[in-house]
């Protein structure tokens, strides 16, 4: 998921990395797959 992330925003894996521990940590969420369906469920995608 990351490599399809940092490909269509031209961004580094490593940052897509980052953001996306920094959303699951925000979240409280151990996966991606748990982030986004939290982050759905409020609204905020």
């Amino acid at each position: 998921m990351a490599k399809q992330i940092c490909a269509r925003l031209c961004i580094s894996t490593s940052a897509v990395q980052l953001y996306l521990a920094s959303a699951r940590r925000k979240l409280t969420v151990a996966t991606t797959s748990e982030a986004v369906a939290k982050a759905t469920a409020l609204e905020l995608i």
